[in-house]
């Protein structure tokens, strides 16, 4: 796992958020709509969260992106990453650490190794 994140509270609050079915592969510091973020990819999505507050600080989920709803991802430069999905919307995330092309790969390698989501 490449693992940019050092907070240990964050990833605790992903790890329950995604559940026992899924787990973290990689997590990146970013830029998204000027807010500082982690970009977290899992077996079967991209998460991005923020961590809020000063004393009390907490995790909000920003965004929460099936594998199988990209339709296209590609590195844009060496610190940015875009990422279309259906009806052409577009996320672009500033990486501030490593080169964008890493994780372009990394997302494109899960996207094709996917495992399959399990239903209850």
């Amino acid at each position: 796992m490449i693992n940019t994140l050092k907070k240990s509270k964050i990833l605790t609050d992903v790890m329950r958020y995604l559940g026992n079915d899924d787990k973290i592969n990689g997590s990146f510091e970013i830029e998204f709509k000027n807010t500082d973020a982690y970009l977290m990819l899992t077996d079967h999505k991209i998460v991005v969260v923020e961590e809020i507050g000063l004393l009390r600080k907490s995790t909000k989920v920003l965004q929460d992106i099936l594998y199988q709803s990209i339709r296209k991802v590609y590195a844009d430069g060496n610190h940015k990453v875009t990422i279309s999905i259906h009806n052409n919307i577009k996320y672009t995330y500033l990486i501030k650490t490593p080169d964008a092309s890493l994780i372009e790969e990394m997302i494109k390698y899960l996207m094709k190794n996917k495992k399959p989501i399990l239903t209850k």
